[in-house]
């Protein structure tokens, strides 16, 4: 996977699955149109975050993350797409690194941050079935980071594997 290439040690780790009865191509084309503003689940969820005037509504995932301070790190059509970005999460403005790419993602070393890093990938199961997973990872640059961040980490993993889902879902319906 294209996601061990950037971050295959981690500290924190979620996983979700769903296999959706469309070919990878399909899948592959709904991935990349993917519309965060659209989904109920993320919107409200991205309003308890207090992101309430920065709601995504580029109508694309590359365009829905940029300005969350998330880039893509890698991508392998039909396959995996990789997304990533480095901040203090635990802090309401989350304190998002703006301006990287991916050699700065990779080198990133800074005291007191978190690398975190997810992908979207697609596995073909014949030739009209498509398993749609997605990761995601977190990795502090030091043992106070890794401090703040394991109660956020606690208190965020079943809301952020509800958006994954929720996304997943999407991605399905659209797909069929």
């Amino acid at each position: 996977m294209l996601l061990d290439d950037f971050l295959p040690r981690f500290d924190f780790q979620s996983k979700h699955e769903l296999l959706i009865e469309a070919p990878v191509e399909r899948v592959w084309t709904s991935v990349l149109s993917t519309d965060f503003s659209k989904l109920r689940m993320v919107r409200f969820l991205f309003l308890l975050r207090g992101y309430t005037d920065k709601l995504p509504a580029a109508h694309n995932l590359m365009e829905d993350i940029r300005p969350y301070g998330f880039l893509e790190l890698a991508a392998r059509q039909y396959q995996e797409i990789v997304i990533g970005g480095i901040g203090k999460p635990w802090q309401k403005s989350g304190a998002l690194v703006h301006g990287l790419d991916t050699d700065r993602y990779l080198d990133f070393a800074e005291p007191g941050y978190v690398r975190i890093i997810a992908n979207l990938s697609l596995v073909p199961k014949g030739r009209h079935s498509t398993t749609l997973s997605t990761e995601t990872r977190a990795q502090a640059t030091d043992e106070k980071a890794r401090a703040h961040f394991a109660p956020y980490w606690a208190l965020i993993k079943k809301p952020s594997g509800w958006i994954r889902s929720a996304v997943l879902k999407d991605i399905a319906a659209r797909s069929l």
